[in-house]
């Protein structure tokens, strides 16, 4: 019985096949958790035009009213009532600021329901979202407003 076959030295091998599995499963995993992580109001929203628009550097919590009028907030269609116990669990009230991605067809009641929910919370860092460029009717006149309480663009 000849044994020198069964004592032959292989050259080890190294098997690249599952190592790429696990980068590509990596790879998904951030990928997913990265879109998690940026805020959205997870409704497509037709935001009005502002020429002056900044952005709001501290911590923003973003709250969004449709053309029909829900108020939309962290992906969920919520009453004004539900909206005022989420944000009252805020722990630092001063330092939050509230923006409102309201649809351009929604209307000043909807809108000024939910400004006036997050003021009675004692919340007054409130800003309108709006998409940088020129305004619709910029050659347009119109009535004279009470002033903004401030304006951001997501």
């Amino acid at each position: 019985m000849d044994r020198s076959r069964y004592f032959e030295h292989q050259e080890p091998r190294l098997n690249i096949i599952p190592m790429i599995d696990i980068m590509m499963f990596l790879l998904v995993f951030f990928v997913l958790m990265v879109l998690h992580m940026i805020p959205n109001t997870g409704v497509k929203l037709h935001l009005p035009s502002a020429s002056t628009a900044t952005k709001l550097p501290h911590k923003s919590v973003i709250v969004g009213v449709t053309d029909k009028g829900a108020v939309r907030y962290q992906d969920h269609t919520v009453t004004l009532d539900a909206l005022k116990q989420a944000l009252s669990a805020l722990k630092d009230k001063a330092t939050v600021s509230v923006i409102i991605a309201s649809d351009g067809k929604a209307t000043v009641k909807e809108l000024t329901g939910v400004m006036n929910a997050v003021r009675e919370l004692g919340i007054s860092k409130i800003g309108l979202a709006t998409r940088a460029g020129s305004p619709a009717g910029a050659g347009k006149t119109a009535p004279a407003a009470a002033p903004p309480t401030g304006s951001a663009a997501p």
